[in-house]
């Protein structure tokens, strides 16, 4: 709780800095104090809910980290990675305006509630797996949501990308932000279940290893991200992450099938 407050107190300094030292310096500390709750959250979980209970906390955890951005842009919040290519489609391209140019990101909350209802779904799929395995964790049955989410994640890029014209109905490019909401929701929430379930003891710092490589990237994306969108175009840019994410559906297959003999390697 006192890192918390004091990530929550250098946001202020950010706001009425009057150089970029100040800038970097505060949003260095913001990042460095409220680093703490986040990879905490895991372990705490962890020792809360039992493994049957588990999958619905963390989603309830997880629609907050992925829901956020999604209501940031229509009250002025700050966009990322892909998010960005939304806010340069419907504003600069579509000519849209700052406000009706941000509604469009409703829609990737609509795709975020809907793969709620899956993830709630397979969490009874995980609980008949867990009894029939003597009240054991079966822990490839929290990887159903995203092996359908990489599908309709990468489904979502692409449809968003090569529709993403003045010239054409907006309605396909939101269909796809909404597949894009859903994919990415059920693939984070259940790689999330998936790694707690995993190092149940050690919960705590796999989730600070994964939110220091999100955060890195996070941090990384904006530089390049906007003057990619605008050198190549939302379509081929969309398409490039696209691509990486049709590269990355294999994964949660592959752990499905071999996930068991990986982790009995590693003891």
């Amino acid at each position: 709780m006192v890192p918390y407050f004091i990530a929550a107190i250098f946001p202020f300094g950010t706001a009425t800095a009057k150089d970029i030292q100040t800038v970097l310096i505060t949003r260095f500390f913001t990042g460095l104090f409220g680093s703490a709750p986040v990879t905490n959250t895991g372990s705490v979980m962890a020792d809360i809910w039992p493994p049957q209970q588990r999958g619905i906390a963390i989603f309830g955890y997880a629609i907050t980290i992925v829901g956020g951005p999604t209501l940031g842009p229509i009250i002025g919040g700050i966009l990322y990675a892909t998010l960005e290519a939304f806010s340069i489609e419907f504003q600069e391209i579509s000519w849209w305006g700052p406000v009706v140019g941000n509604l469009p990101f409703i829609s990737l909350l609509v795709g975020i509630f809907f793969a709620a209802a899956f993830n709630i779904y397979n969490n009874k799929y995980h609980f008949n797996k867990f009894k029939a395995n003597g009240n054991k964790a079966v822990l490839e049955a929290r990887l159903p949501p995203m092996m359908i989410g990489g599908f309709a994640f990468t489904a979502g890029l692409f449809v968003f990308g090569w529709t993403s014209s003045q010239h054409m109905n907006y309605w396909p490019s939101i269909i796809g932000i909404a597949l894009t909401g859903f994919g990415f929701t059920t693939i984070f929430q259940a790689a999330l279940n998936y790694l707690v379930d995993t190092f149940t003891r050690f919960s705590a710092n796999v989730v600070a290893a994964n939110t220091f490589l999100r955060s890195m990237m996070a941090g990384a994306f904006p530089l390049f991200v906007v003057p990619m969108y605008h050198n190549i175009g939302v379509n081929w840019g969309t398409t490039v992450s696209g691509c990486f994410a049709a590269i990355l559906i294999p994964v949660p297959f592959l752990f499905f099938i071999w996930g068991r003999d990986i982790r009995a390697r590693g003891k």
